[in-house]
């Protein structure tokens, strides 16, 4: 009789845990629902960056449905013990997605425009607030091709810029006296001979640990990591996020590469990635946009059309102290 009494005590237990969560998620989507009305769905977000960018971010007329999606959202993304997507649908996290990445934390008060002019692809914003020198800096590129605006404006500038890209064609070789270029990749793992999905190549490539020591930079501060290495920042981020070189990086611009192919998995992955990088090492969000030379996508109901690559920036916000004057 005492078994049976347990037995349906715990029964009653998890039933009530049930309702519980179908309650939980059916407030939520009441809540993305309201967001979605008409005058409440997708709006402009202007100069998100200083130069009079504007990029797409999802957010409510209705300020009181707004702030408590936004604190539900983020207390369980820096909750450790709750894998919050999980409770989202496609549509659901798609969007979550855009929000993140769209959602600045810095508004950078000095930042400049390195290489080509927005809309054309090459340049990247770098924010001098961290006190990024002339003379006195240090660069990492990754990911040239033939696009070297970012780097010659950097180097004009007056930083030490080291270039990485095994795919261009190019040896290693000096490229001006303050651009020094590698023919050799950035990837999650040391490789003497990687080949890459789509190129029969095997290429030489590298963690940014390697790269750093490979360099002698060991007790350096690195100013700013760039690297746009068309879809490698998968396998890049996480052994990056979880080593101890960000601790030595003032900014980290990347562009992340999305298609029409990309899977939950994909999304689900970026958020946690992004996520661990603002709670493990304190880089905040300053600078983000659409690259508008590639194609358009469908980021389901919630998310609209957007561009399938996003070119962001995260600044290490325990540097903003350290500025020299």
């Amino acid at each position: 009789m005492a078994l049976t009494k347990r037995s349906a005590c715990v029964v009653l237990i998890a039933m009530v845990f049930v309702i519980y969560m179908l309650c939980e998620r059916a407030s939520f989507l009441k809540m993305r629902k309201e967001m979605t009305k008409p005058g409440k769905a997708v709006h402009e977000v202007q100069d998100i960056n200083r130069n009079s960018i504007k990029s797409t971010h999802i957010y409510s007329n209705d300020s009181r449905d707004d702030h408590h999606f936004r604190k539900r959202f983020q207390d369980a993304m820096m909750d450790p013990n709750l894998t919050v997507t999980d409770f989202l649908s496609f549509d659901e996290i798609r969007a979550t997605f855009l929000d993140m990445i769209f959602n600045i934390k810095y508004n950078c008060s000095d930042d400049r425009r390195m290489g080509v002019p927005i809309p054309r692809d090459g340049g990247y914003n770098v924010c001098l607030d961290v006190g990024i020198k002339p003379g006195n800096c240090t660069v990492y590129s990754v990911g040239i091709a033939s696009k070297w605006s970012f780097d010659d404006a950097m180097a004009e500038y007056g930083c030490n810029v080291y270039c990485f890209d095994p795919f261009n064609g190019l040896q290693t070789h000096r490229r001006s006296e303050r651009v020094m270029f590698y023919a050799i990749g950035m990837c999650g793992y040391d490789d003497d001979k990687r080949k890459f999905p789509g190129d029969d190549r095997l290429v030489e490539c590298k963690t940014l640990e390697t790269i750093r020591k490979m360099l002698h930079h060991e007790k350096d501060v690195i100013d700013v990591v760039k690297f746009d290495i068309e879809g490698g920042e998968y396998e890049c981020l996480p052994q990056i996020i979880h080593s101890d070189i960000l601790a030595s990086v003032k900014q980290l611009s990347f562009e992340i590469h999305m298609n029409s192919q990309s899977k939950r998995k994909t999304f689900d992955d970026t958020c946690h990635l992004l996520r661990e990088l603002e709670r493990r090492h304190g880089f905040k969000l300053w600078s983000a946009r659409e690259n508008t030379v590639v194609r358009t996508n469908d980021y389901g109901k919630y998310g609209g059309v957007h561009h399938n690559n996003f070119e962001i920036s995260y600044l290490n916000t325990n540097f903003l102290g350290k500025r020299k004057s």
